[in-house]
């Protein structure tokens, strides 16, 4: 492709220097829209999808905050303080453990397994697999390392019908 471009501009009765430093200038923008649409595609992929049942439920950006149908409904801080529409409904600890309004709801344990007042009512696998009382409840993509599970446990309890 490189190289018919070169003969064609050479064929037009362009200097050789001419059609080099066009060819050139050719190969850098194309090299730098690759480059572009790699760091588009990288971006794109941070975001964490949860799908309950196959179809999109809610998603999380790199920054915390929290859409569903593309609505901004909420945001989870990098300090674990979850907000909705703004206002402070929760928070995560670093060591997993769920509370509203400052009082100890439930906890997600480093492997994943979440517990409500102590009682086991579902698990977030490390492939981002997703269960509710034993049962397949949903997924997540880009998930599941320590601190993406414990966001992604956040989003479910205060978000999601987890704990119902």
């Amino acid at each position: 492709m490189i190289g018919m471009y070169f003969a064609t501009i050479v064929c037009s009765g362009s200097s050789i220097e001419n059609a080099l430093e066009r060819t050139m200038s050719y190969i850098s923008r194309m090299v730098a829209m690759f480059f572009v649409s790699v760091l588009m595609t990288t971006n794109a992929n941070a975001e964490t999808v949860i799908r309950k049942s196959g179809s999109i439920f809610l998603t999380i950006s790199e920054r915390g905050d929290i859409r569903k149908n593309g609505s901004l409904i909420g945001r989870v801080e990098d300090n674990g303080s979850v907000r909705k529409n703004g206002s402070l409904i929760g928070s995560v600890d670093n060591n997993g453990r769920l509370r509203q309004s400052g009082t100890l709801i439930g906890e997600i344990q480093e492997n994943g397994n979440l517990r409500k007042k102590g009682t086991l009512i579902g698990q977030i696998d490390s492939s981002g697999t997703i269960r509710k009382k034993g049962s397949l409840w949903g997924s997540a993509s880009n998930c599941c390392t320590g601190d993406e599970r414990r966001s992604l446990a956040a989003v479910l309890v205060f978000f999601g019908d987890l704990f119902e």
